[in-house]
């Protein structure tokens, strides 16, 4: 009678749970704060992916533009008979692609401080 008893109370336990047959799969749930923190994350890399390739992609558009302004210049310049007193950097500015707002650390602080709050 004893183990008749022990038998039904183990059946009653595994009957009651939530048992998934044959999965023995686990997916995690990670909590709010550390799934916004994970977005942060996401956001971080795609601004340095971003920033990284903008930079080249504007230096080269700024020499291009520089180039072609240069050049109507130097055709004015021939045109009106006047001496060419600029040179192709006159039209070029090194500086202009680092002043973009490309501050990822920034950002991503920003981000990391919404989450928390």
């Amino acid at each position: 009678m004893k183990v008749f008893l022990i038998v039904i109370a183990g059946l009653l336990m595994v009957s009651c749970g939530n048992w998934k047959t044959g999965d023995s799969s686990y997916n995690y749930n990670p909590p709010p704060v550390k799934k916004c923190k994970m977005r942060c994350d996401e956001r971080m890399a795609q601004c340095n992916h971003m920033c990284t390739n903008t930079f080249p992609k504007c230096q080269a558009k700024g020499k291009k533009v520089a180039a072609m302004t240069y050049a109507r210049y130097v055709n004015q310049q021939q045109i009106a008979g006047k001496p060419i007193n600029r040179d192709l950097n006159s039209y070029y500015d090194p500086l202009q692609c680092t002043k973009t707002t490309c501050n990822c650390q920034a950002d991503i602080r920003a981000c990391y401080r919404v989450c928390s709050a």
